[in-house]
């Protein structure tokens, strides 16, 4: 089994991903969840500059994103629920560092607490 190195500069895993269980974009090898981190992250800035803000400056909008990602913990699948919220309840963001506020809004955190829960009940069976 060969060893590559991850290129997500923050995987989780060590930086080392091995033949099996790599997901390969063009010479590139990530883990599962670290390439689906990058896309978030992607969606995210591209969501923010289409939807919230296209003036913004963009050097602002990755610094609030990196330190969200990095310092706050905030994991990309939820900060993508944020910006989705923030887009489709027409909330007004004048910066990206309201972002920072953004989420721990309870009223999102709740949202995206029912929205997993509901996921989870729709994917269980009950058998008789």
């Amino acid at each position: 089994m060969r060893e590559y190195k991850c290129w997500n500069k923050r995987c989780a895993h060590g930086g080392k991903v091995t033949d099996n269980i790599a997901v390969k974009v063009g010479s590139k090898r990530y883990h599962k969840d670290c390439k689906m981190d990058i896309d978030n992250l992607k969606k995210v800035r591209e969501l923010y500059i289409e939807f919230v803000d296209p003036a913004v400056v963009h050097m602002q909008l990755n610094k609030v994103i990196n330190t969200l990602i990095e310092d706050k913990k905030v994991d990309s699948e939820f900060l993508l629920f944020v910006i989705e919220f923030i887009i489709e309840k027409d909330i007004e963001v004048n910066v990206p560092f309201s972002l920072y506020y953004k989420v721990t809004d309870y009223k999102i955190k709740k949202a995206y607490k029912d929205k997993f829960s509901n996921l989870c009940n729709n994917n269980l069976t009950i058998h008789s």
